[in-house]
């Protein structure tokens, strides 16, 4: 009985130690004069905060369940300690340190410095971005904690240095690391999922190079041994990101007055900086008289094989009207980069060499897999849609390859999302596979799925161009209705999204989207007409799919795959609400989650 009590009582302590370590970076966090790297030390500061707040919740000190007993308290105590003095003791910032901070006076806060009544100061955008990025249970987590008196005090740094403060956050990191450690492997994986998804939502969501850059150091500095991979690669997800922003735009009609305007001290951010002078994107324009068509082969209306300067590439052209041809440049080129950039294994997707623009048209030149890339004949290469795979139900792979199959195409789209990009086309058409197989089986040795068709894939912002694709029953089918409504609505991630669950639907079943449809309908092969009846069905599509018809669709699903499969795909249909997003519930949680899931289906 002693021993608890005992126990209960280091839990106690531990609790009120922890909570002046919140309070602590708190005030850190919104100090004032922290110089030109302000943006970075705050999101540090502000990142170990949420990692410290998560580490409390999985051991139990807030939440709803009570404190793990199971874990070291003692020693958790003295780390906290430790950590409480980092954060608290100006004594030892500036012995330690060399940082000296001092409380603010009234009359040294500037108008326009205080955010509101409480005196919570003004944050910078990179900060707010994060602040945004947090789900509404950790906003609760943080509000739960009783606030110290001390927090409405005002602090300043009387001295910075760009290295010891650094240093300072290291530290920091270095404690709430140590933190984490007392967690199971399990719990320890949480808090690291939870924390990818901050990061990947803050890169998304980021605007401006600035912001960018400094998200990209910051998962650099933020790399531990827990979780090197994933930080690593959203790292390098910031560096594309960048090419991406530095695409040459001189001939945007945001280069004249307007492009000054746009870059003016203050101006609104929802638009990127606008550079000037060759860029990377410029650089990928390739020389259209090298690229020879007479020998190759048609993939698709817009898609077919060639060669290169000797080289065998896959074509993909984006038609583009004379008037838009100036202000979609700058995309083309930013697309390139992104598709040229070394991708993470999670982005599967077609190396690009870069693009040629001919009589109206730019071209995107992709390489073929390095296993059959050693000919320039285009015979000798075996690509096939998916779509055309489903023609053979007897082929049908089995379900862990399915499954695996699913997970690709939600890992890409995932990735496309973070880098700041839509698709706008995603269908089973526009996934490609090299098929090792003459009969044209999935086997495992194919290489892919190669996610494709980027011909009308934009920057993920309301300002930019939108072109739409002409108007094809057969790729109709896959676009969100109220991106096919009267008065369509601006594309918005969900409709990837919606366009995804329907390419996993397909793969589920293993049918092609059209025949499901159709036989839902009642159609049967004898009384189809093709695109007539494919028009007819989609104006109906909803129905089949989630109104009282859906049955024969859904039930034919939970026939071929797990249930866990089926939630996915519903999940993914049901999207988020585009004009009332909610916390935790945007469309990249929503596709974390569904990979999530999907993951714990594979064998």
């Amino acid at each position: 009985m002693e021993a608890a009590g005992l126990a209960v009582g280091v839990i106690s302590l531990a609790f009120t130690v922890f909570q002046g370590c919140v309070n602590g970076l708190k005030l850190l966090s919104t100090a004032q004069h922290f110089g030109q790297d302000a943006d970075m030390i705050r999101c540090l500061l502000d990142i170990e905060n949420y990692r410290l707040l998560e580490w409390a919740e999985e051991a139990g000190l807030i939440g709803q369940g009570p404190p793990d007993p199971t874990l070291q308290w003692p020693l958790i105590h003295d780390i906290l300690q430790q950590l409480s003095r980092l954060v608290n003791d100006a004594a030892v910032l500036r012995k330690t340190y060399n940082l000296e901070i001092t409380e603010l006076l009234p009359t040294d806060v500037s108008a326009g410095v205080v955010a509101d009544a409480a005196g919570a100061l003004h944050l910078s955008s990179l900060t707010q971005s994060l602040a945004r990025s947090k789900s509404k249970a950790m906003k609760t987590k943080s509000t739960a904690l009783r606030s110290e008196p001390h927090l409405f005090k005002r602090l300043r740094w009387a001295m910075v240095d760009k290295d010891n403060i650094r240093r300072l956050t290291d530290d920091i990191q270095h404690f709430v690391v140590r933190l984490l450690g007392f967690l199971d492997t399990a719990n320890r994986r949480g808090v690291k999922a939870m924390y990818e998804s901050l990061l990947r939502h803050a890169i998304s969501a980021s605007e401006t190079p600035d912001t960018v850059r400094t998200l990209e150091e910051v998962s650099r500095r933020s790399v531990t041994a827990d979780d090197p991979d994933e930080i690593r690669r959203l790292a390098r997800v910031c560096e594309v990101k960048l090419k991406v922003m530095a695409v040459d735009v001189d001939s945007s009609p945001l280069n004249g007055a307007a492009g000054q305007a746009a870059n003016a001290p203050g101006a609104s951010q929802q638009r990127h900086i606008v550079p000037r002078g060759r860029t990377a994107g410029a650089a990928l324009k390739k020389k259209s008289m090298l690229l020879y068509r007479n020998n190759g082969r048609q993939l698709a209306a817009d898609r077919e094989m060639a060669t290169y300067d000797s080289q065998l590439v896959i074509v993909e052209w984006k038609t583009v009207e004379k008037a838009m041809e100036a202000r979609l440049k700058y995309r083309v080129e930013g697309l390139a980069v992104l598709l040229h950039a070394p991708k993470p294994p999670s982005f599967h997707a077609l190396h690009c060499l870069g693009f040629v623009q001919d009589r109206g048209k730019f071209g995107f030149l992709f390489t073929v897999p390095s296993a059959q890339g050693g000919t320039s004949n285009p015979t000798a290469c075996n690509p096939q849609d998916l779509h055309s795979l489903f023609q053979e139900s007897s082929l049908r792979p089995g379900l862990s390859s399915r499954v695996t199959l699913a997970v690709s195409l939600v890992e890409t789209v995932l990735e496309l999302h973070t880098a700041g990009w839509l698709h706008k086309a995603i269908c089973s058409q526009n996934v490609l596979f090299f098929l090792k197989d003459e009969v044209g089986r999935l086997t495992p040795d194919a290489e892919g799925p190669f996610l494709v068709g980027y011909e009308f894939a934009r920057f993920d912002n309301p300002l930019e161009v939108s072109d739409k694709p002409p108007p094809d029953p057969e790729s109709d089918i896959y676009r969100h209705p109220l991106a096919t409504a009267d008065i369509p609505r601006p594309f918005h991630k969900t409709f990837d999204l919606y366009a995804l669950g329907l390419v996993l639907l397909e793969i589920g079943t293993w049918t092609a989207l059209a025949s499901l449809l159709l036989e839902a309908a009642g159609v049967t092969i004898e009384q189809n007409d093709g695109s007539r009846n494919l028009a007819k069905v989609n104006a109906r599509k909803q129905d089949y799919l989630d109104g009282d018809q859906k049955g024969m669709i859904m039930d034919r699903l939970r026939f071929s795959v797990f249930e866990t499969y089926v939630e996915c795909v519903e999940s993914l249909l049901k999207g988020v609400d585009v004009d009332e997003e909610e916390p935790g519930e945007d469309p990249l949680t929503l596709l974390e989650h569904v990979l999530q899931k999907l993951q714990t289906c594979q064998v």
